[in-house]
């Protein structure tokens, strides 16, 4: 296996926890972590799970490089995965869009300039990018000037029909609603009015007015006029911004287990494979589609309808994630996707947990009311766990 120096050899763990079992994670980390052999490992796990609480529902897989399953505990039950489904987003981004990926977003017109008169209606399209900011738009308005421009003739639309208008996922509760997911994102489309973060047009056509106060700000005569309208194929690009490369996206997602980034790559990933508009439904196509033609993943052993993970209709069985994570250490982005996962007591949601088993563990938290998870990678130690195995 080559990941990155220092891990060669690696255990693969899934675990699903219902209940509050932080705590057991760190044990069974720390037995794990220690020389043995398997039955010495499967006692120790179970002794800690009697101790516990034996009433809690634990879905658990450990299995070895080669594929030999040191543990299973309803390994094949399917559960709410939370955000370790976001291992899966970052697998299939890696895979269909490449590490190097940008998300661009562009000022067009359908019209042409003559002398300081911009003679057309100009565009704003966005491509999906959640990192865009109010800054980065005032850059491209200010580019635009640059070009000595100072009156616009038509009206300033919003193109965000790279992705359909439906800001959420259909499971996703109320109370964890939060940036609604549209092709143009600025400032992660945060400090809206709650009526307006479920009328797409409403939180587009505010990112609309705004950008309006941008051109009147550098001397930018346009009309009053904003509309959320898809730009005609016979357009000029005024000027440009792109985002940070995929690889970097998906360090801060999985590090800060972003469900922004990871929800507006679910849509990227199912426009790029299908072809069609990025919608939830060709992410959700697209993903399963992905999981068990390439990774060898059954159907029945999950359920995808989201990137982020929130949404309570996702279900995953721990053999499927560990499935995964085995299928992307053969990959040629497997040592790119390695250092993108929180590492044990250093960085990200594991900055201080599994502390003990420091820089030895790399893998994606998950937690929802009710739902405690883990999945990633665990470096072996000392040869006679190696040999063990």
């Amino acid at each position: 296996m080559k990941l990155v120096k220092g891990y060669v050899y690696f255990l693969y763990v899934t675990v699903f926890f219902v209940g509050q079992l932080c705590a057991t994670v760190q044990e069974i980390q720390k037995s794990l972590l220690s020389p043995a052999d398997t039955e010495s490992i499967a006692a120790k796990i179970e002794s800690i799970i009697q101790r516990v609480n034996p009433n809690l529902f634990i879905g658990l897989k450990i299995t070895t490089m080669s594929g030999h399953d040191i543990y299973r505990r309803c390994a094949y039950h399917l559960c709410l995965p939370a955000s370790t489904n976001k291992l899966i987003v970052a697998a299939a981004a890696f895979h269909y869009l490449g590490k190097d990926f940008t998300f661009g977003t562009e000022f067009l017109t359908d019209g042409e300039i003559k002398g300081d008169t911009l003679d057309g209606n100009i565009y704003l399209r966005g491509s999906g990018d959640p990192t865009l900011s109010s800054g980065d738009v005032e850059k491209m308005v200010k580019e635009v000037a640059s070009k000595g421009i100072k009156k616009i003739i038509g009206a300033l639309h919003i193109d965000a029909f790279a992705y359909d208008l439906v800001p959420f996922p259909s499971g996703k509760c109320f109370e964890d609603l939060e940036s609604p997911l549209l092709a143009v994102i600025v400032d992660r489309n945060q400090g809206l009015k709650n009526e307006e973060t479920i009328d797409s047009r409403a939180v587009l056509t505010n990112i609309g007015k705004k950008t309006l106060t941008l051109f009147r700000k550098y001397d930018i005569s346009i009309s009053e006029l904003c509309s959320v309208k898809k730009a005609p194929e016979q357009t000029i690009c005024l000027c440009s911004h792109r985002s940070e490369p995929l690889s970097v996206l998906t360090a801060h997602m999985l590090k800060t287990s972003d469900n922004l980034y990871a929800d507006t790559l679910f849509k990227k990933v199912g426009a790029e494979a299908s072809e069609r508009i990025g919608s939830w439904k060709h992410g959700s196509e697209t993903i399963k589609t992905f999981l068990n033609e390439l990774v060898g993943i059954n159907s029945n052993e999950l359920v995808i309808d989201d990137g982020s993970g929130q949404s309570r209709y996702n279900q995953l069985t721990p053999n499927a994630l560990t499935k995964l994570l085995q299928w992307v250490s053969v990959q040629s982005f497997a040592k790119t996707f390695l250092e993108c996962l929180p590492s044990s007591g250093v960085d990200g949601t594991l900055a201080r947990r599994l502390i003990p088993c420091y820089e030895k563990i790399k893998a994606k938290t998950g937690a929802m009311k009710g739902v405690r998870s883990l999945a990633g990678y665990i470096q072996e130690l000392g040869n006679n766990l190696g040999k063990s195995l």
